[in-house]
């Protein structure tokens, strides 16, 4: 309940008994109904009617019954409009995926749907573009698109493009880089360089710094204003992620102002810190 107060407001005869019934005569098994009863109670909050035609489509869609992944596409179609859905697959495509692909993630993780279409579009734009991934590679881990961008990937990702550069790495895995705890990573790319683990960690805690500093900016919806010194760079809501990070990690911005779109508001204005020389192997 502490996931879905919702369901209290609902009589159990008029919304879970029958959907439980439709996933039962369709072959769900009572243990992933239950798991998914508290780990995606949202799944139930759908009419009966709607839960039925959900069940169908994803059957068509090839998800089995009898798995767990079912029900998590059920929370996922549950979650999201069609036509939602169809502008998502459609962004996707700029960055080169097929509709087969978008299914194939799809059906390898759906939750990664949920995900808002501009924090999927920035995350993509990161890798693809900055990193140099080839998109092909997120639809074998979808997931990732679930990261925070100002946590892990940005940090992460930078980090690894300075030790790439200065042929402390030879080459950059998604799954090493992004898929691993926090323990893991510092262990695979700090401590194994045992003669330059302590500058290697010092230069990934300026990139945790550095990340930390776009709480304030809304990357789609605002105006951002990078002044240097006596210039202004101005980044337009039209202009990629990409290019505001490229603009900010000139050593002269020394702060960026905030500004609401379409107005001369400042949402924010936010100090970064000025970083060492970065370390060279």
């Amino acid at each position: 309940m502490k996931r879905c107060p919702r369901l209290m407001g609902y009589n159990p005869c008029d919304i879970l008994s029958p959907n439980i019934n439709t996933l039962l005569d369709n072959g769900v098994a009572e243990c992933n109904i239950a798991s998914a009863l508290c780990s995606m109670p949202l799944t139930f909050v759908t009419s009966p009617d709607k839960f039925k035609v959900n069940v169908e489509e994803a059957k068509e869609m090839g998800f089995d019954p009898s798995k767990p992944i079912f029900m998590a596409a059920l929370f996922a179609m549950s979650g999201i409009s069609k036509p939602t859905f169809k502008s998502k697959i459609e962004a996707f495509k700029k960055f080169g995926w097929t509709e087969e692909e978008v299914s194939e993630a799809f059906h390898r993780y759906p939750k990664f749907m949920l995900v808002s279409k501009d924090k999927s579009m920035v995350t993509m734009d990161f890798l693809v573009n900055k990193m140099g991934f080839p998109s092909s590679v997120i639809v074998k881990r979808p997931r990732i698109l679930e990261m925070s961008m100002e946590n892990r990937i940005v940090p992460r990702g930078l980090f690894a493009i300075d030790l790439l550069s200065k042929g402390v790495i030879k080459c950059i895995n998604v799954q090493p880089l992004l898929g691993t705890t926090d323990r893991l990573f510092v262990e695979k790319f700090i401590n194994r360089h045992k003669a330059e683990a302590s500058q290697l960690l010092k230069l990934y805690h300026e990139k945790l710094d550095l990340s930390k500093n776009w709480r304030l900016i809304h990357w789609w919806k605002t105006i951002i204003v990078l002044i240097v010194e006596r210039a202004c760079f101005l980044i337009w809501r039209t202009d990629s992620w990409l290019k505001v990070m490229e603009q900010s990690v000139n050593p002269g911005v020394r702060r960026l102002v905030v500004l609401g779109a379409g107005s001369n508001r400042v949402d924010g204005i936010s100090r970064l810190p000025t970083f060492s020389a970065s370390y060279s192997a």
